[in-house]
């Protein structure tokens, strides 16, 4: 018997659509493969500008450690920027508060800073810092700034490192009512002092003394501090302390020559 050639089976409709996709699934592989190792190579793709943006605020040695913090070596691919770095790294800076990162196609990055804002200054021992609402300590004071912002005075312990706050309550509390009363109190803080127990006493810029004691029932207090300044607006002129320890029972220290208060500068 002759022997008979076998040939190939014909293929269905079917097989012959399921070979097609996966000729395709395997190009646009490739293409895929293609695209990427161009988008990670290409000069194009180079990142030739690193922009810092919210930096006025920030002192020069400031601006410095930003722009350190932001450095790329030569030829850095726009893709392989390390994003999560560059916004870890500036937010260890004590003199920033939020920062954003973000890419600029095809050859930006950017960074977006908001700086620390100093809103009194935190004096322990000699070592004076500018400190931000929160009371993080941002720097070290600048002459220029010590003279123009209310001062918190309190002895040498639990001093903060920069870009941390106090261990300290009361000047925690302290640094709170500076910022939360800047708006309010008539005749404005001046500083405010911090003994060794921690009983706070504010120095107003009209010369009265408000003593505030330990920092609790502060609401309650500072309540009692405005009613006082909106009953007498000249209290300066009448009274010399005011003692608010204990808010249920204010009490006050006359000026020698000023008459008895009546009974609407009363407490």
């Amino acid at each position: 018997m002759r022997p008979q050639k076998v040939g190939s089976r014909p293929m269905n409709d079917s097989e012959l659509s399921r070979l097609r996709r996966q000729i395709i699934q395997v190009l646009v592989l490739l293409f895929g493969v293609e695209c990427a190792a161009s988008a990670f190579t290409s000069p194009w793709l180079h990142v030739r500008r690193v922009q810092l943006v919210g930096i006025s605020g920030l002192t020069p040695a400031e601006v410095t450690l930003a722009q350190n913090a932001m450095q790329l070596p030569a030829k850095t691919n726009f893709f392989r920027v390390p994003i999560g770095s560059f916004t870890q790294s500036l937010k260890g800076l004590p003199c920033v508060q939020r920062v954003s990162v973000i890419r600029h196609f095809p050859s930006g990055i950017e960074a977006r800073i908001v700086a620390r804002q100093p809103i009194a200054i935190l004096q322990m021992g000699e070592k004076l810092f500018e400190v931000d609402p929160t009371g993080v300590a941002i720097r070290v004071a600048r002459p220029e700034v010590a003279a123009r912002l209310p001062h918190v005075i309190a002895s040498a312990e639990n001093t903060p490192a920069l870009g941390t706050v106090s261990g300290n309550l009361s000047v925690n509390t302290a640094v709170q009512i500076i910022e939360s009363e800047k708006q309010t109190v008539s005749g404005g803080i001046a500083k405010i002092d911090v003994d060794s127990v921690g009983n706070l006493c504010l120095n107003m810029r009209d010369g009265v003394l408000i003593r505030l004691g330990l920092p609790d029932e502060m609401p309650a207090k500072l309540k009692q501090l405005h009613l006082l300044y909106r009953h007498s607006p000249d209290l300066a002129a009448k009274m010399t302390l005011v003692n608010l320890s204990v808010p249920d029972y204010p009490a006050c220290v006359l000026r020698s020559d000023s008459a008895p208060p009546s009974n609407g500068d009363s407490l």
